[in-house]
């Protein structure tokens, strides 16, 4: 596969890719940065919208607003192309507040919104998933338990959510994981993804038009392909360091991969220069 640089940055916490396919680009966001980025289908065009806190993810709604993942909480915003936004609180964490934020999510085809949430310390099983209706904004938790919870993302008939524990505790070990949607919530849970590499952890997820899983590394370079079943299909060695998550241009079948410079070392930085860069593999 060529691997080649999409945009060319210096993003800290590059996260939360999305492929508008309606609009024909690419949304992603610096969570550290607390920026919002938008570019075009050829990686070109990039605006910028700065918020005032730390943004999990910035995934369009059908009204043409978008749902934004802050660290207090939810908010649907519009994003003016002057570069300023508009926003409206949806809720607000009350419970460990100081140590909550909304780390990904994914959005069905009706524009309603799955989203994790994790503990910054990194240390407590505070994060849940949460479902967040388009229609009326109302929220209902469908999963706990999540040290840093990340995912979630669909399977094409929108009938499984795969989720990821990133750390890893004693009850939920850091893993891919699955389950049915229903109209009372979620299924319990399965493990289908043991991670395979003990030095590294699994960010986020995504699903391709085939069905199958993209999953990204934390603290490594391989991105890596899974059948639904968590069979191990593709490991691809990156030029970079964090590939956080992938979103797919279907289209081309091109991998918008987004990565992270926080943490890195000099000599790491020196080693993977293009770190922080969105890349694009296909």
């Amino acid at each position: 596969m060529q691997i080649s640089t999409f945009w060319q940055g210096n993003n800290q916490l590059g996260e939360g890719p999305y492929w508008d396919q309606a609009n024909r680009c690419l949304w992603w966001v610096d969570i550290l940065g607390k920026t919002i980025f938008r570019a075009t289908e050829r990686g070109d065009a990039v605006q910028q919208w700065l918020v005032p806190e730390l943004v999990g993810f910035a995934l369009p709604r059908p009204d043409g607003t978008h749902w934004l993942g802050y660290q207090s909480g939810l908010h649907v915003g519009k994003l003016h192309p002057d570069g300023t936004l508009t926003t409206t609180r949806v809720d607000a964490f009350t419970d460990h507040a100081d140590r909550l934020r909304f780390n990904d999510g994914c959005v069905d085809s009706a524009g309603n919104l799955y989203a994790t949430t994790m503990d910054m310390q990194g240390t407590e099983p505070l994060g849940t998933l949460r479902r967040y209706a388009y229609s009326t904004n109302a929220m209902t938790v469908l999963s706990t338990g999540y040290v840093v919870g990340n995912g979630p993302a669909l399977s094409l008939d929108e009938s499984v959510l795969y989720m990821v524990e990133t750390i890893g505790h004693a009850k939920r070990p850091k893993a891919v994981y699955a389950a049915q949607l229903t109209q009372q919530g979620l299924t319990p849970d399965r493990l289908i993804i043991v991670w395979p590499d003990a030095d590294t952890y699994p960010d986020g997820v995504c699903t391709d038009q085939a069905g199958n899983l993209w999953v990204g590394e934390w603290g490594g370079t391989t991105l890596r392909q899974f059948l639904p079943d968590g069979m191990l299909l593709h490991a691809i060695a990156l030029p970079v360091m964090n590939p956080t998550k992938v979103a797919i241009d279907p289209r081309t079948n091109g991998l918008l991969v987004t990565t992270a410079r926080v943490g890195l070392t000099t000599e790491q930085l020196a080693t993977y220069p293009l770190t922080g860069s969105v890349l694009l593999v296909g």
